[in-house]
């Protein structure tokens, strides 16, 4: 135990390092906080979630218990340090959004979250007396109201701000799923295919406001290509950004080696149904493994025939 009227270092140090004590306790509030507020943009299921808390906290036990031993050899400092590199590197694994990234995050966070506290306490009981130690503690403690506000106002509009243009249509296609077979759910979900039942599911939370903004977005994807149309005959664009992934998948896992999500794999393809185009897809070359490339081929409103001589036309050629 510190001598409580005596300071190992001078009072002069103890705003600073109670300043960053205190932002290491907001980022570890953050870092837990993340996942849940951003799931729904994320497409992050609550399976997911659930699995992510239990590693966080699960690693964090036996952290905790090594905590103390760690400080004593390494000192407080550093630890709290390797603690703040931990909690980013977790926070940056999370944002790749597939479930392996959401378990190494929950590790990483655990890592982190078991000797935080320790590391800090004893940072900051050599920094002030006994008499101010319970108040020091207190306002170091308030670092996790502090993540959970910010986590609360910053997070959604990050999210919003940083997730795909698709998802500002998605809730058309949610909510048309539920008034076709929104009472077929209600009475047994299990009918329906579990990805069809999730759509559903969300196409129910939807509020009105969504909706319409959704309809808004679509309207001005419609609107935008009459004039290009004006310009060019024909729009090609790959159909899809990779190859065909296993039968058995809904998507594929990766694409250009990075973690794809849940729509990843149409984000060339629903501006299309949205402005109302005709499009067709034909077969493009192969990778190495003999898997074929998608080329769409999009043209103005109504000029499907012309569309189907030019895919023809084209076809052939690439066929030579």
């Amino acid at each position: 135990m510190v001598d409580g009227n005596a300071a190992v270092r001078p009072a002069p140090a103890l705003l600073p390092a109670l300043g960053s004590m205190t932002s290491l306790q907001a980022l570890v509030a953050l870092a837990l906080f993340a996942p849940g507020v951003v799931a729904p943009r994320a497409h992050i299921e609550v399976w997911q979630l659930s699995m992510f808390s239990c590693a966080v906290f699960a690693v964090g036990i036996p952290a905790s218990f090594w905590g103390g031993g760690l400080i004593a050899r390494v000192g407080s400092l550093r630890i709290a340090s390797l603690c703040a590199a931990a909690i980013v590197i977790g926070m940056a694994l999370a944002a790749l959004g597939s479930t392996a990234a959401l378990l190494a995050a929950g590790l990483c966070i655990g890592l982190a979250m078991g000797p935080e506290t320790p590391a800090s306490a004893a940072l900051l009981a050599r920094l002030v007396t006994a008499e101010r130690r319970a108040f020091v503690f207190s306002v170091r403690q308030t670092g996790n109201q502090i993540g959970a506000i910010c986590g609360s106002l910053a997070l959604p509009a990050i999210a919003i701000a940083f997730a795909p243009a698709e998802d500002a249509i998605m809730p058309l296609q949610h909510a048309g799923l539920a008034a076709l077979h929104g009472d077929s759910f209600r009475k047994d979900p299990t009918v329906l295919d579990p990805d069809i039942a999730k759509q559903i599911e969300r196409g129910l939370s939807w509020s009105g406001v969504d909706v319409a903004a959704a309809l808004l977005a679509s309207t001005a994807i419609a609107n935008a290509f009459p004039a290009f149309f004006t310009e060019v005959d024909l729009l090609l664009a790959p159909t899809v950004p990779c190859v065909a992934w296993p039968l058995t998948q809904l998507g594929p896992d990766m694409i250009g080696g990075k973690p794809a999500s849940p729509r990843a794999h149409a984000v060339f393809t629903p501006f299309v149904n949205h402005a109302h185009l005709p499009a067709i897809s034909i077969p493009c070359g192969t990778d190495r493994c003999g898997l074929s490339f998608g080329l769409q081929i999009i043209a103005a409103r109504g000029q499907d025939r012309s569309l189907l001589g030019a895919a023809q036309e084209i076809e052939t050629i690439l066929r030579v």
